[in-house]
């Protein structure tokens, strides 16, 4: 599950990775500077991320292709950008999608099937309180 939002001005990113329904991970982090601090930034920094761990563990655990990766997210612009179902039209979203679909790419290449899915907020709230607690 993985979120974002713009928290004291900055776009932050969380996301929970589960194992067989059973909380494994937490991971957030807070957008560059160079990017614009917008909501959409912050959703796909969750996503590009989420991505980027799931890569990271199929490099260092014996994955079989009978594995399926299931992502879960409660933007329905990212989901729907990332999945090719609207387009990505504002500039400075394009280098993350672009991101976002190589290292999905990379992970399917392996023969892993991976799904990134839309969730109501109410579904993603753990992700969601994670995002919104932040100590600066």
């Amino acid at each position: 599950h993985f979120d974002g939002g713009v928290v004291n001005k900055r776009a932050v990113w969380s996301f929970v990775a589960y194992l067989n329904e059973e909380k494994v991970t937490i991971q957030k982090g807070k957008a560059y500077e160079e990017l614009l601090q917008t909501n959409n930034v912050a959703e796909w920094l969750g996503l590009v991320y989420s991505l980027q761990y799931v890569s990271n563990r199929i490099e260092f655990e014996d994955f079989d292709s009978l594995h399926t990766i299931e992502i879960y997210g409660d933007s329905q612009l990212v989901v729907k950008q990332f999945n090719k179902e609207y387009a990505v039209v504002q500039t400075h979203l394009k280098p993350l999608f672009a991101i976002a679909r190589s290292i999905f790419q990379d992970i399917t290449s392996k023969g892993i099937s991976v799904s990134v899915n839309w969730v109501p907020r109410e579904k993603n709230a753990l992700a969601d309180r994670i995002g919104k607690n932040w100590e600066e």
